[in-house]
């Protein structure tokens, strides 16, 4: 009888106080993406936003900080984002692009499209929830690489094929 109260005690514990992560610093970050191949890292708080900028690979990325404890600010959200700009791409076609790339059947984060100075640029986007036992370890910042292969394997395809497309007419 005990050790049946005792099962069901400790099931209803796992089920009302799930396990949470430990938040992770901004340091801690930087240290993280550097053992698994990031470089140019920099860490800066922005307008109270820890932000994380460097290079995977031969691509540029940042990562924002996000639901942060103060004073140290120790994170439990990670949203990472690359962008290329596309100079002779218009904006229409780069929404298509995106929009292509969204409704794949498993896409690797998600593609938006920004518009600044010059042109649109493309972004890929990936969030990171750092809960319930879930912690900043290679199997996210392997699943950031991945994005970005992916990325970019997308986007060189795409150019390969409007090359294509434009002889052929």
């Amino acid at each position: 009888m005990m050790r049946s109260f005792l099962s069901v005690f400790i099931l209803l514990a796992a089920l009302v106080f799930p396990a949470q992560a430990a938040p992770v610093q901004l340091r801690e970050a930087i240290n993280e993406l550097r053992k698994r191949g990031a470089t140019q890292l920099e860490g800066v708080v922005l307008s109270g936003t820890p932000v994380i900028k460097g290079v995977m690979g031969e691509q540029g990325f940042n990562a924002s900080m996000r639901q942060c404890d103060r004073p140290e600010f120790a994170c439990r959200v990670l949203i990472f984002r690359a962008c290329k700009k596309l100079a002779d791409t218009s904006f229409e076609n780069a929404l298509r692009l995106a929009n292509t790339y969204n409704t794949q059947t498993e896409p690797r984060g998600y593609m938006l499209v920004t518009a600044q100075g010059g042109g649109p640029s493309i972004c890929i986007q990936a969030r990171y929830d750092l809960n319930a036992g879930n912690v900043l370890d290679q199997v996210e910042t392997f699943a950031w690489q991945q994005s970005i292969k992916s990325y970019l394997a997308f986007l060189e395809e795409e150019h390969r094929s409007s090359l294509t497309e434009s002889i052929l007419e």
